[in-house]
């Protein structure tokens, strides 16, 4: 049976992978989605690179007829390549250690070009036809309809987070501090308006601004990636 994690284990994860060089939106996780699987974390602009632990149990060598958990992380890419390499940890403590490591090599991975460019295109074609797809099934249900309270806050964190993220990255993302400024403006935009249109409506323009963002100011390949993957969080796709 699949060990459960808890609430707050499952916040210091999301807070690992935020604090790391991308932002917790530039990954999907799964809790508990197998047989002794305990999480499983995805880089959603290249979902080859994953990180996925799991457990068992091993006779222990210091207690005759006792057992000890031990956790196997597989994770891509690896230490030396890019093809999944498999960890085993005796702490869990020690799991979660690994994460950082893991997004290194992501970011390490993208820096030097081993990612093809094209497929930044084809993430934003797919990112598109998601977008739109999300407005087309949603078109009646949301008509009329505006964000709760929360959903508003919720956005504008959304919002927050990746700005500071691009602050925080200008020089790997390439970008100016005008180019910055313009971004931060347009967000302000989207803001303000957030609580006067429909959420159809907000959606839809704020979507469309947020590709139009990313295309335009994502010159490495590095930012390509940042973006994007945070762009597909933002939007919940």
């Amino acid at each position: 049976m699949s060990k459960k994690i808890r609430e707050t284990t499952k916040s210091e994860i999301e807070s690992l992978l935020d604090n790391s060089v991308f932002t917790k939106y530039a990954f999907n996780i799964e809790y508990n989605n197998s047989e002794q699987a305990i999480f499983k974390v995805v880089f959603t602009s290249t979902p080859v690179y994953s990180f996925e632990v799991t457990y068992s149990p091993q006779m222990s060598r210091s207690y005759v007829g006792k057992k000890d958990l031990v956790y196997h992380v597989k994770c891509s890419p690896g230490k030396y390549f890019n093809e999944v390499s498999i960890v085993e940890f005796k702490t869990f403590e020690e799991v979660l250690s690994h994460i950082g490591i893991w997004t290194t090599r992501i970011f390490n991975e993208l820096r030097e070009g081993k990612v093809s460019l094209s497929h930044f295109q084809n993430t934003i074609d797919e990112l598109k036809r998601d977008f739109e797809e999300r407005i087309r099934n949603n078109e009646g249900n949301d008509k009329g309809e505006y964000f709760s309270g929360e959903q508003v806050d919720e956005y504008k964190n959304k919002l927050d987070d990746i700005l500071a993220k691009m602050r925080e990255l200008k020089g790997e993302l390439e970008l100016n501090k005008s180019e910055l400024e313009k971004v931060k403006l347009e967000f302000d935009k989207l803001k303000e308006c957030i609580e006067i249109l429909p959420r159809e409506t907000w959606l839809r323009s704020a979507g469309n601004k947020m590709i139009d963002l990313m295309t335009s100011f994502a010159k490495s390949e590095i930012g390509q990636k940042m973006i994007s993957s945070s762009v597909k969080g933002f939007l919940d796709i």
